[in-house]
């Protein structure tokens, strides 16, 4: 018992690790299962779970759960399931019959196995209906505690991602009109960069496309000059546009790979800013300003700093696509600045939204955190579990507004001088 309490504080103590870790996991994803065993794995790893066990299910048009969407099991104790009554069955072996309810049995002991108990917890999607069960088997009330104060988060985010995959299969015009206002204003969607690398992907096959087919007409004995000098501009210009494409690829792909601790903030915000620009629905333009170094590091890996700040942006239009207001540009501006009471330097990162009190009404819900993931309230929206993460590791949110704009300002540490 003394080895899993100190097992358990030592991966307690690396918290900030493990949620950046699993924020990794869940961008770089394919497919929903893939997110549930990651997740899974790391909720195993941080709390030392004996076994594990998730399900989730989602909504068809009509509003009734789908038979199961996506689950995954660690550990000796759990089978693999592939529908619903399968589900059922499994979760009502261990006593657990009311899914929207939690459910804890302690278990009789087996083998090796003793002082075993078995833990349930229903999950909520952002408009509040029953969308999975969580199971989890421990031997140690520390690890539950775990569970419940640190990888609450975890799963809400995974249900988020999960949503993801599924409503990237479908297009706006199929939603209800009244489910897109909740999906706005509950949460933003998980970013997905496979969006981005699909639309640079397409627009690459286009510019050579130009390029082969201008290379064709210039081959024509008969072409004339000014038929030539076009065509050479235009193929120079679909060189040029491959070029800046493929960088921005490239750009991308180091964000989901890079592990370091830190991350350039330049790279991180204009990564971000590109990848917003190109995925809202209806265009939302914006405008950023940077007045830092271009080599400002802070303290955060490259693939957490984009998904902060693309999500910072991704929850502000999406609250101002769908209200009515002045057709004016969302103004980002990131600045260095200095406590006075310490020599630690912060990143300025303020969000210039146009006032309207609708706007400010939803972007301060934005910022209420549910207490637990784990009770029948709707699942806290995105930004709300982004804010509550990255306020483990010394950031630090708000929302103001004046007559003229709305402003969600963060203050970002930046990295020790010596990393």
């Amino acid at each position: 018992m003394n080895n899993e309490l100190e097992l358990v504080k030592i991966n307690a103590g690396n918290l900030r690790d493990h949620h950046f870790e699993a924020i990794h996991d869940l961008l770089s994803s394919g497919n929903a299962n893939l997110a549930c065993v990651s997740i899974l794995r790391r909720i195993a790893d941080m709390s030392g779970s004996t076994s594990s066990f998730i399900t989730i299910s989602l909504f068809n048009e009509a509003g009734n759960d789908s038979n199961v969407f996506t689950s995954a099991s660690t550990g000796p104790f759990f089978p693999v399931v592939q529908n619903k009554p399968d589900v059922v069955e499994t979760l009502a072996n261990f006593g657990w019959v009311n899914l929207h309810q939690n459910y804890s049995q302690k278990l009789p002991n087996v083998e090796a196995f003793t002082n075993q108990t078995f833990y349930g917890y229903p999950l909520f999607d952002q408009l509040g209906r029953l969308s999975g069960s969580f199971a989890v088997i421990v031997s140690s009330p520390v690890s539950i505690q775990t569970i419940e104060e640190e990888c609450s988060m975890l799963l809400g985010l995974l249900v988020h991602r999960v949503q993801e995959f599924q409503l990237l299969k479908r297009t706006l015009p199929q939603t209800p009109l009244n489910e897109v206002l909740q999906i706005a204003k509950r949460g933003v969607i998980f970013p997905s960069l496979s969006d981005m690398y699909s639309q640079s992907a397409h627009t690459i096959n286009g510019q050579l496309a130009v390029a082969s087919l201008q290379s064709q007409i210039l081959t024509n004995p008969d072409i004339t000059d000014e038929t030539l000098n076009l065509g050479l501009t235009r193929i120079s210009s679909a060189i040029a546009q491959t070029g800046l494409l493929l960088h921005r690829q490239e750009n991308a792909f180091t964000l989901l790979t890079d592990q370091s601790k830190v991350s350039d903030l330049s790279y991180s915000v204009q990564m971000a800013k590109t990848s917003f620009d190109i995925l809202m629905t209806n265009k939302v333009p914006s405008v950023l300003h940077m007045d830092v170094s271009k080599h400002t590091m802070i303290d955060v890996p490259g693939n957490v700093a984009y998904w902060m700040f693309h999500n910072v942006l991704r929850m502000v239009g999406s609250i101002y696509q769908w209200i009515p207001g002045p057709e004016k540009a969302i103004e980002i501006y990131a600045t260095t600045v200095t406590e006075s009471l310490s020599s630690q330097t912060y990143t300025e990162i303020r969000v210039h939204v146009p006032f309207n009190s609708a706007i400010l009404e939803i972007s301060q819900t934005l910022f209420n955190l549910n207490a637990s993931y784990f009770s029948g309230e709707p699942l806290a929206n995105l930004g709300a579990i982004l804010f509550g993460i990255m306020s483990m590791v010394n950031f630090k949110w708000g929302v103001e507004s004046t007559e003229k704009e709305i402003i969600i300002r963060a203050e970002i540490p930046n990295a020790p001088s010596n990393e």
